[in-house]
């Protein structure tokens, strides 16, 4: 039986080359007039802390940041951050930059191997998910109960890996009836 590879965070974080990450960055004017906390150090901090904690806040970021492990693996130059710069980096960078970064791994027959090898069985799922906040922390929202927001989401998976997500907007789709025809119609026209 062959001995199958261990795959350290800095692999998988590898999976993305540091030349696609600036090539986005230039696209989504992700790194506009940022000096230290750039995209690519933001997306390779949150991943080496998934893989490599279990848990994670601002202050377990910044000194994952801080580290001596983290500024050798991706050269860092900047040693000086705090939790309070990465806060505000957070609120105000732009998701469209990692959407298009998991767009890349989506497609990437690399991570397919990582992921799933020597495992070839292909699953899809669909489910629904609510969630339900103060309507002070959401604008948009259905209005399900008085003084809260509620949002509804749809993920496809295929193999583990969600493909599509739909974020339902209006009243009727609060029922599993209406809101579940939607992803599997959409599956449909993506496999024809």
């Amino acid at each position: 039986m062959l001995k199958q590879k261990t795959w350290s965070a800095a692999d998988i974080i590898g999976l993305v080359p540091d030349e696609l990450l600036d090539d986005l960055s230039s696209e989504t004017g992700v790194d506009y007039s940022v000096k230290k906390l750039q995209g690519k150090h933001i997306f390779k901090l949150f991943l080496f802390a998934l893989l490599d904690r279990a848990s994670i806040s601002l202050r377990i970021l910044e000194s994952i940041f801080k580290s001596d492990r983290f500024q050798n693996l991706f050269e860092t130059k900047s040693k000086s951050i705090k939790h309070v710069a990465l806060s505000f980096r957070l609120k105000t960078i732009k998701a469209e930059y990692f959407e298009k970064i998991f767009l890349y791994l989506i497609h990437s027959p690399k991570l397919e191997h990582i992921v799933f090898d020597r495992k070839k069985i292909k699953t899809s799922k669909i489910d629904t998910t609510i969630i339900t906040l103060s309507s002070k922390l959401l604008r948009l929202g259905m209005n399900d109960n008085p003084g809260y927001k509620t949002l509804k989401f749809g993920v496809e998976l295929h193999q583990g890996i969600p493909v599509n997500m739909i974020l339902f907007k209006e009243q009727k789709e609060l029922s599993e009836d209406n809101a579940l025809p939607q992803l599997v119609m959409q599956s449909k026209q993506k496999k024809t």
